[in-house]
């Protein structure tokens, strides 16, 4: 089955931003504290790529699903960063979640609707 960019887009959006949350964990290994305490805030500080890699693993199967949940995510980030004062922080987080989130729900209704795309 040929997959196209309406399936690809959303999915490797949410890769990337995966891989940009997980820049700010690396943080953690530049202080001078005991290894167990570095790998536990190593983890701690990965949450949010926890739940992005869960998102686009139900990505695959459920893209509507996956869509709102990015969505309730979006709105999460904004709760938790909403003290932070600067836009481009709300950007760098927020618009690819509305993106991503925004293209699976578009992706479930047109396959619903039986749209052939032509990529």
């Amino acid at each position: 089955m040929k997959r196209g960019l309406m399936f690809w887009i959303p999915r490797g959006i949410l890769m990337l931003l995966g891989l940009f949350t997980m820049l700010f964990s690396l943080d953690v290994f530049g202080s001078k504290a005991p290894i167990g305490v570095m790998l536990l805030g190593f983890l701690i500080h990965n949450i949010p790529l926890i739940f992005i890699l869960v998102l686009l693993w139900i990505s695959l199967s459920q893209p509507v699903v996956s869509g709102i949940f990015s969505l309730l995510m979006m709105l999460g980030f904004a709760y938790i960063i909403r003290s932070s004062g600067n836009w481009w922080v709300y950007v760098l987080f927020m618009l690819p979640l509305l993106i991503a989130g925004s293209m699976l729900i578009f992706e479930h209704i047109t396959a619903r609707k039986g749209i052939n795309e032509e990529t």
